[in-house]
């Protein structure tokens, strides 16, 4: 029996053994692409659903405690004064985290304080509001709060906190996350950027000249700017947006 040698006649091998051979070698090229791709939207919403409460819900809203509304009406022409569920509208966290929820009780203890608290006192009546607003970026997450307490008569008393948590690590932000977010390379350089704001909003007679500010006031805006919680007379606040000095 005569042997017909292969390279010489079979022409139609040796394309397929090439072909074989490119097939292999891309196997692995494959395979370190394919743990390269970017992150899917069913990777994303798992991501969401660990740090969220509930990822149905944006990072923050409207809590809800179980309390019956109260209404008060002036006694003597019977308008309406008051009503906690227009007047008290505290945040929930919507965070996965211990720190959130040291928050959230916090908030929740201050909402029952002046719920309870709503009651014809003296000769004036007692008031109360509670609002809050809320801004954040792919790293960081700003909640401010402003309380307004006390008596019609005799002025109400404000309060304002301001809590920023780290996206990351689900934590409270730290000065350095909140600069570093905004752009800043130090917190000499915020410092100086901040008193230059807040010297310019005086001369400007937008502040008083007795302002005073401190570092657990600020928020990172959805712009990614830094902003400072300031006193405004008579009896409010103000948003000061820094410019940044670089």
């Amino acid at each position: 029996m005569k042997i017909i040698p292969l390279l010489k006649t079979n022409k139609i091998a040796i394309p397929i053994i090439i072909s074989i051979v490119l097939i292999i070698s891309v196997i692995p090229i494959m395979q370190i692409n394919f743990n390269k791709m970017p992150t899917t939207n069913s990777e994303t919403k798992q991501e969401q659903v660990q740090k969220k409460i509930d990822v149905t819900k944006e990072w923050v809203y409207d809590a809800d405690y179980g309390f019956e509304n109260k209404i008060l009406k002036d006694p003597y022409d019977g308008r309406e004064v008051f009503n906690s569920k227009e007047e008290l509208i505290p945040p929930y966290i919507n965070i996965n985290s211990e720190y959130a929820n040291v928050v959230n009780n916090e908030i929740k203890e201050m909402y029952i304080d002046e719920y309870n608290k709503f009651a014809n006192i003296g000769n004036g009546r007692y008031c109360s509001n509670i609002k809050y607003s809320y801004f954040y970026n792919d790293e960081l997450l700003s909640v401010t709060i402003i309380n307004k307490t006390g008596l019609i008569n005799a002025g109400a008393k404000l309060k304002y906190i301001v809590y920023n948590f780290n996206l990351n690590t689900l934590d409270k932000a730290s000065l350095e996350d909140c600069y570093k977010a905004a752009g800043y390379t130090s917190k000499e350089q915020l410092g100086l950027s901040i008193e230059t704001t807040i010297s310019n909003e005086i001369k400007n007679e937008h502040l008083l000249s007795d302002v005073t500010w401190n570092y657990d006031e600020l928020f990172i805006d959805k712009d990614g700017k830094v902003n400072l919680v300031v006193p405004s007379p008579p009896g409010d606040i103000k948003y000061v947006t820094i410019e940044k000095i670089d």
